[in-house]
């Protein structure tokens, strides 16, 4: 796995999201903001530790606001305009690409300074017939 410095992937991360819309207007209050993130922290918890996102985010975020003792997130996600509360397998889907963006832009940077890298792929369909591929990085710096 290519160590990623944390800074460059946030910054990707959040471009890419503005990009999307997730972070929308001015209008939007600091605390909506903050929920946001932690929805973004959430998903990037879930991907990280590749669990399927689009049958356990919405499970995840209403444990979430279960557990929330300041009750923020279950008052945003209630609040919520109904095309923007972010918790249907399509957001999770495009912010789980974001991330995946970010990830490769920082990974090509951090590759284009390098002069001894190897690179291993790997392909496989599942039983669907879906083509995965799988690429693993190793550089000295």
């Amino acid at each position: 796995m290519i160590p990623l410095e944390r800074s460059r992937l946030r910054k990707k991360t959040k471009q890419n999201l503005l990009s999307f819309g997730f972070v929308q207007n001015n209008r939007q209050t600091l605390s909506d903001k903050s929920m946001m993130l932690k929805m973004f922290r959430t998903a990037y918890f879930l991907f990280s530790n590749e669990i399927a996102h689009t049958t356990t985010w919405r499970r995840l975020l209403s444990t979430m606001s279960t557990v929330d003792s300041s009750g923020q997130l279950k008052t945003f996600v209630q609040k919520a305009a109904a095309n923007a509360h972010h918790l249907s397998s399509t957001s999770i889907t495009d912010i789980m690409q974001c991330y995946g963006e970010a990830m490769v832009e920082t990974s090509v940077t951090e590759l284009s300074g390098v002069s001894d890298f190897a690179i291993l792929a790997d392909e496989c369909t599942d039983v669907n017939g879906k083509e995965m591929l799988s690429i693993c990085c190793r550089y000295l710096h």
